[in-house]
């Protein structure tokens, strides 16, 4: 579509990229897609054959953190757990109950009373977990 308009269009579905331009290029938003991550869409395709479902990104991105407290992007992964992060709570011994029995606070798809920042939750480190 933007083609046809003549518009020049990014295709980035990195959040890092999204933030970095919403931050310092504002003025450019409009032409950044709105294409969802991978791990968004998947979690839609998983979502969508099964309601219930409680989906887990795993991987390296930080920012995936982030993205999954964005809840404008409807069907996001409930829980995004990082190398790092997984590791930092089996150290802690801290890792949770099996996710289908924790708390809807815990839970992405369930707007948190106040939404905490990106780096101190994820799915290995609900607010009363030990920290390291």
């Amino acid at each position: 579509e933007a083609y046809k308009e003549g518009k020049k269009m990014t295709t980035s579905c990195c959040p890092a990229f999204v933030n970095m331009v919403k931050k310092h290029f504002p003025t450019l938003l409009p032409n950044v897609s709105t294409t969802v991550s991978p791990m968004c869409a998947v979690s839609r395709m998983v979502k969508a054959k099964d309601p219930d479902a409680i989906t887990v990104f795993i991987g390296p991105c930080v920012a995936k953190k982030d993205e999954i407290l964005d809840f404008a992007l409807e069907g996001n992964a409930d829980y995004v757990l990082t190398p790092r992060s997984s590791t930092a709570a089996s150290t802690a011994n801290a890792l949770p109950a099996p996710a289908a029995s924790l708390p809807p606070s815990y839970r992405r798809s369930r707007k948190p009373k106040s939404a905490p920042t990106s780096t101190s939750w994820s799915a290995t480190a609900p607010p009363n977990a030990k920290r390291l």
